[in-house]
């Protein structure tokens, strides 16, 4: 039997250890916050920290439209719709009304470059300023490792053989 870290492997579990250990580089809670509030004064606009800046705000994940078209369609149009490709299945939620809801951010947490685009990737919310690179996570009150989402990452290079060991901050 394999040991189970959090419902991750040994090898996942140590990897994303070693990615938050290395690549998550602050909590910038307050100062974001605080800057996305005041982002209509000239020069915090111009920084980057606006909500238009934020990437990958909205949920509009595979999970979410699937679950939106299950709620919408019935019978052989929904047996229809699983036959095509994702992109005509998004086209298809937002032909029906699909209407995205914003994430919940809790959390900002500076980050390396690196894991930005690798956050990015996965579908979570960053923000890219003049002042560094942000994850807004939407999780609190536990510790990262249990979210599940460095895990996500650190599944990524286990199952394609592809570690990165080097990272600059950006």
């Amino acid at each position: 039997m394999t040991e189970s870290y959090y419902g991750y492997s040994k090898e996942i579990h140590e990897l994303a250890e070693r990615y938050i250990a290395r690549d998550i580089i602050q909590c910038a809670s307050c100062m974001v916050n605080d800057m996305l509030k005041h982002s209509d004064i000239p020069f915090i606009g111009k920084a980057g920290f606006s909500y238009e800046n934020i990437e990958n705000l909205y949920d509009d994940s595979l999970e979410t439209i699937e679950s939106f078209l299950c709620e919408n369609l019935e019978g052989e149009e929904l047996e229809e719709v699983w036959e095509i490709a994702f992109d005509e299945r998004e086209a298809r939620a937002y032909e029906l009304g699909f209407d995205p809801e914003p994430h919940e951010i809790y959390e900002w947490w500076q980050v390396s470059g690196w894991l930005f685009d690798k956050l990015r990737n996965v579908g979570q919310p960053v923000l890219s300023t003049d002042y560094g690179k942000y994850w807004g996570r939407c999780s609190t009150g536990q510790a990262i490792i249990l979210d599940g989402t460095i895990q996500e990452i650190a599944g990524q290079y286990v199952m394609y053989g592809q570690e990165v060991t080097s990272c600059t901050i950006q």
